[in-house]
């Protein structure tokens, strides 16, 4: 399944939700190469959240 979304939709909803969006081509593969990045940007912001969370929590 292949969606285009706009650019301008894009940046409304991670100024919106304060998300990133991370980009991916379209061309299917099967290698773990392909996909490392894209795993490691993920676990790096998800580690990000679990710090800012944990700083907040910290500091009622």
């Amino acid at each position: 399944m292949h969606c285009d979304v706009a650019d301008r939709d894009v940046r409304d909803f991670q100024e919106t939700w304060s998300l990133p969006v991370l980009r991916v081509g379209g061309d299917v593969s099967d290698t773990l190469g392909d996909v490392a990045p894209l795993l490691n940007c993920l676990a790096e912001n998800l580690w990000h959240q679990d710090c800012v969370t944990a700083r907040s929590a910290s500091h009622p």
